[in-house]
């Protein structure tokens, strides 16, 4: 039975749940007159206090029950929240200590887990792994996996997102970042016009910058790009509209300078000039080599994305996901959803520079907070007098230029972008080839000598009449020789002049043996080796001057085999006929 019942409270109009505690009741308790838990000489509540509270909560049909009873439990006997809980405990056992190896264990699975590339192993796959292959005990395998997941997260050793690294600049343009991204609700209609503008129309359905199958395209399949730079230093932004057939090298780097250029006075863009570093992604501008050179021409480092370090920029790429969404969605607000580039582009001037008039530069000026646009203008007054701000070249584009390798031939033709060209002055060698974007220049240098020359489309000649080319220096000396009537420079009748030393006999060697390739005859390495062939194949025993007679024979013979073997066979036949006669 509840010691609670339901009476109007007083002063107001409702019911108020309280105890119904007699007067005896709660002098039998014996509660000490000390209503605050943090008083010196807190009450201690007495045993039949705590029977009595424990009874009134294990009442408690739910959780929200049982701490209106406690507050009211807690109220009537001048004690705290906390002394009521402890005095009815819920019943529930602390959880029992793990054993002291379960982290050990824990750091183990969680380095196998981690050999997968993107995202880590199942904690309990890992920990099969690390019993199977030894690393772990048998006993591992009765870790709660719970816990195991537990002492990880304790540990640290989960893949949560790690904290950004902020890109911060000591002054303005030091480094700046540029980024480029496709509309998400505007996608282009109709265009462009007489005067070159174009018909944009807003999609209720947000346009992703994936699957272009289904993406609302132009007559051309045109897109509507958004470029955008911003000063690492301050912060301050700037961003156009551009319409193309999708993210470009060419419309990129004419975006940026185009931004960077010196605005007018009565231009709400501030940014200007050319920085020092330029913060990209690996997009069309680091893979276009017109436009790398252009950046390294006006002498600009370039810093790109680094492989698996995908956060590396995402501070400053996040902002402008954010600013470009906020300007797209404020669309929707306008009576009617179409609308032109050049309007776009006057509201998109308008919200930028209200932006950063009101945003908080990303540093603070003479310890102060101040706002984008006036962070621009006092810190690029206070950049060092060695350093200044350098202007972007108004010409910048213009000198955007594509470098090949051609050959010339020796009729001074070259092949480049399938047409034939005429290179004066050139022939038979290699040239760098210097051409315009829109290819109405094209210069070539020589590798060779360095010589600039400036080519032309070959155009075809009359027949019989080759086009007619500039006379070498050689040439002209020839053509204005005169002429030459002829001389007898070595005559039969010529005296032949007389040397002025005698010739006197020098020491000169012998020829030495010179191999024949077209004689066949086998013959004998030296004279020494002919006689023992000899002697082997005559054994009659000669006279000395009888054997100085065969090595005369032998050497005249220049040591032939065939030579040698027929004078053997005629030497045995005359002794064989001489013995004859004798007998």
């Amino acid at each position: 039975m509840s010691i609670y019942h339901h009476s109007p409270a007083p002063g107001a109009g409702g019911s108020h749940c309280r105890p119904a505690y007699p007067q005896s009741f709660l002098s039998h308790l014996a509660i000490q007159d000390t209503p605050k838990r943090n008083q010196p000489g807190a009450a201690m509540l007495s045993d039949n206090a705590r029977q009595a509270i424990r009874t009134e909560l294990a009442g408690a049909r739910d959780a929200g029950e049982r701490r209106r009873r406690a507050q009211q439990c807690a109220a009537q006997f001048g004690v705290s929240l906390a002394t009521v809980y402890r005095a009815a405990p819920t019943g529930r056992t602390s959880a029992r200590a793990h054993n002291p190896d379960y982290v050990d264990w824990v750091r183990t699975a969680v380095a196998v887990a981690e050999r997968a590339p993107d995202g880590p192993v199942p904690l309990d796959l890992a920990l099969d792994a690390a019993i199977e292959s030894g690393l772990l005990p048998a006993a591992a395998g009765a870790m709660p996996i719970g816990t195991a997941y537990r002492i990880r997260r304790t540990l640290g050793l989960d893949d949560r997102q790690g904290r950004l690294a902020r890109i911060d600049a000591e002054y303005p343009m030091q480094a700046v970042q540029f980024d480029g991204s496709s509309s998400k609700y505007l996608s282009v209609v109709d265009g462009p016009d007489a005067d070159g503008d174009w018909l944009l129309k807003l999609y209720r359905r947000p346009i992703s910058a994936r699957g272009y199958k289904n993406k609302p395209l132009g007559p051309d399949r045109e897109r509507l790009v958004t470029y955008g730079v911003t000063d690492i230093c301050t912060g301050l932004r700037w961003s156009e509209y551009r319409v193309a057939r999708g993210e470009n090298a060419l419309d990129a780097i004419e975006a940026f300078v185009d931004m960077l250029i010196t605005p007018a006075p009565e231009s709400p863009r501030r940014l200007r000039g050319v920085p020092e570093d330029l913060w990209l992604d690996l997009g069309p501008i680091t893979k276009s080599p017109i436009t790398l050179d252009l950046l390294e021409r006006l002498n600009i480092n370039l810093v790109t994305g680094e492989p698996y370090r995908k956060t590396r920029m995402a501070v400053v790429e996040r902002a402008w996901r954010t600013l470009w969404g906020r300007f797209e969605r404020s669309l929707f607000l306008l009576p009617s959803p179409e609308i032109t580039l050049s309007e776009l582009r006057g509201r998109l001037s308008n919200y930028l520079a209200q932006e950063n008039a009101r945003r908080p530069a990303r540093v603070r000026v003479g310890e102060r907070e101040v706002s984008r646009a006036d962070a621009w203008e006092m810190l690029l007054r206070r950049r060092a007098q060695d350093n200044p701000l350098r202007e972007m070249p108004a010409h910048a584009l213009q000198t955007l230029a594509q470098e090949d390798r051609r050959w010339v031939d020796a009729t001074g033709r070259m092949r480049y972008r399938s047409k034939q060209y005429d290179v004066p002055q050139l022939h038979d060698t290699y040239v760098q080839v210097v051409a315009s974007l829109d290819g109405e220049q094209v210069l070539a240098r020589c590798l060779r000598s360095g010589l600039k020359v400036t080519c032309r489309v070959l155009e075809a000649a009359a027949y019989g009449h080759p086009p007619g080319r500039a006379q070498t220096p050689l040439a002209r000396a020839l053509a204005g020789a005169p002429d030459f009537p002829g001389a007898d420079v070595f005559g039969v009748g010529d005296e032949v002049p007389v040397a002025g030393v005698a010739r006197l006999p020098a020491p000169v060697a012998g020829a030495a043996p010179l191999e024949d390739p077209l004689d066949i005859t086998r013959r004998y390495p030296s004279l020494e080796a002919a006689m023992l062939d000899f002697a082997r194949l005559c054994p009659v025993a000669l006279l000395p001057r009888q054997r100085e007679q065969v090595a005369g024979m032998i050497t005249a013979a220049d040591f032939s085999q065939e030579a040698v073997a027929e004078l053997a066979r005629d030497i045995l036949s005359s002794t064989a006929a001489s013995a004859e006669k004798t007998s």
